[in-house]
C-alpha cells in the first residue's frame, strides 16, 4: 500500500473504495482534499492564501469559514451513514462489509488515576484507527455539503444554521456585514448532520 503500513482487510477496502469508486465516479467534491490521492490539505491552504492575495489586490471582500472537526468522527450517525452510502451507490455487498467493521464496537477509557473503565458498547461514530474512517467521513461530509449548497439559495436561515458550530456565532447580512446578532450554537453534531435527514 502507498502508506507502507501492514496490509489488513480495512486497508484493501479503503483502497478499493477510494481509488476505483470515489475518484472514478467523481463523488467527492473538488474542494475536498484531505485523505485523497494527490490532494494535500496544504494545496488548499495555498489556494486560500492565493485567493486572499488576489482579492486584496482587487479590493474585494473574501469570507472564509474554518471549522475544527476534532470530534466529528465520533459524532457520525451510523444509520445515516449507511443511508448516505446507499444514496451514493455503494454496492450492497460492499456496504455489508463496511457495516460489519462497525458492528459490536466496544471501548473503555483510562481515567486520570491510570485505571480503566468497564467496557461499554459504542453505537455511534466511526471506528478509531480504521483506515476506512477518513474516507467514510469524507463521503458523509460531502453529502452534508451537497445538501447545504442546494439549500443556500432557498433559505438564508439554512446558511445561518450551517455555521452554528462552536459556542457562539455572529450572523452576517447579505452583503457580508455583521448584523451584530449573536446566538448560542446547537451541538456540533446537530449542526452538521441534521441537514442530511
Amino acid at each position: 500500500m502507498a502508506n507502507r503500513k501492514a496490509v489488513g482487510p480495512d486497508d484493501l477496502l479503503a483502497e478499493l473504495i477510494n481509488f476505483s469508486w470515489t475518484e472514478i465516479k467523481g463523488i467527492l467534491p473538488e474542494e475536498q482534499s484531505g485523505f485523497r490521492p494527490h490532494r494535500s490539505t496544504l494545496d488548499m491552504l495555498f489556494t486560500i492564501q492565493r485567493l486572499h492575495e488576489l482579492a486584496k489586490k482587487e479590493s474585494t471582500a473574501v469570507f472564509a469559514c474554518f471549522v475544527a472537526l476534532t470530534t466529528a468522527n465520533d459524532s457520525v450517525d451510523r444509520d445515516l451513514l449507511w443511508d448516505v452510502l446507499r444514496r451514493f451507490g455503494v454496492p450492497p455487498k460492499m456496504l455489508a462489509v463496511i457495516r460489519h467493521f462497525h458492528e459490536g464496537m466496544r471501548a473503555r477509557v483510562r481515567t486520570d488515576d491510570g485505571q480503566y473503565s468497564e467496557w461499554f458498547d459504542v453505537g455511534q461514530g466511526l471506528r478509531q484507527g480504521c483506515n476506512l474512517a477518513p474516507l467514510l467521513f469524507n463521503l458523509f461530509f460531502a453529502a452534508m455539503l451537497m445538501v447545504a449548497v442546494a439549500e443556500f439559495d432557498k433559505d438564508p436561515k439554512v446558511t445561518a444554521d450551517m455555521v452554528k458550530i462552536g459556542t457562539q456565532v455572529e450572523y452576517t447580512g447579505k452583503k457580508g456585514r455583521s448584523t451584530g446578532k449573536k446566538t448560542t450554537a446547537v451541538t456540533d453534531a446537530e449542526a452538521l448532520w441534521n441537514p442530511l435527514r
